[in-house]
């Protein structure tokens, strides 16, 4: 007698069959991956966050991040802003976070509520009802294009020591709405060059303390944002 996988049997001589590959929903090339280049592409990736949180961190003039490292960096899909990888010295909270606010401003995007990107624009989001936690907390988003589409994107969130509002560093006892704390950015593309709407501009300026200068240990925003673009190139 032959064995069930014998030179006689009629199953001999063929091969398993195996799953039809996924369609990509970026590419819409069918893929297959076995487990080593998956592992191989994994750890890229998160080597990948691993530099840009060490570029946040080394560009930033903020002790709050430059010391302390209250920062994040991730990739996030495309398609719904799902995450894709994450660096290992990020805040979870933050990695976690993120995910939502980048599929939240997709979504925005899609529907028409803010400008489309164009190549090297940035996104500026804090809104924590747009998946943020609080205003002080500031997300860059940034597209990355491959064949004229976009094919991820890259998000950070940094604590800002200040960001307006009435009182030194946001957390006012007596605020009765978010937007006293400081000011809030919607994610809106229009404000990429530095030129938001009017009324927003005055809601801005609507915000700020009089007199008394700035929070001890004040950074510039403009620095903040420096370091903020400097991790998003790092890839």
């Amino acid at each position: 007698m032959r064995g069930a996988g014998g030179p006689d049997s009629p199953a001999a001589g063929k091969k398993a069959p195996s799953a039809a590959p996924e369609p990509s929903s970026v590419t819409g090339e069918a893929t297959t991956l076995d487990a080593m280049t998956l592992s191989v592409i994994e750890a890229g990736l998160s080597q990948v966050c691993d530099e840009m949180d060490l570029a946040f961190s080394r560009a930033a003039f903020s002790p709050v991040i430059a010391e302390a490292n209250d920062r994040s960096d991730g990739i996030y899909s495309a398609e719904d802003g799902a995450l894709i990888a994450q660096g290992l010295g990020g805040l979870p909270v933050f990695v976690g976070v993120m995910q939502y606010s980048t599929g939240r401003l997709i979504e925005m995007i899609r529907d028409g509520e803010c400008l489309p990107p164009e190549p090297g624009d940035v996104y500026i989001v804090n809104d924590p009802y747009l998946g943020g936690t609080h205003l002080m907390d500031v997300r860059f988003a940034r597209p990355v294009w491959r064949g004229g589409r976009i094919w991820c994107w890259l998000s950070n969130t940094g604590h800002w020591p200040d960001i307006g509002g009435g009182v030194p560093g946001g957390f006012s006892a007596s605020a009765a709405a978010v937007g006293q704390e400081g000011n809030g950015e919607g994610g809106d593309a229009s404000r990429r060059s530095g030129r938001g709407p009017r009324h927003a501009r005055g809601r801005a300026r609507g915000r700020r303390r009089s007199g008394g200068g700035p929070a001890p240990g004040h950074v510039p925003s403009g620095r903040r944002r420096g370091a903020r673009r400097c991790a998003c190139r790092s890839r």
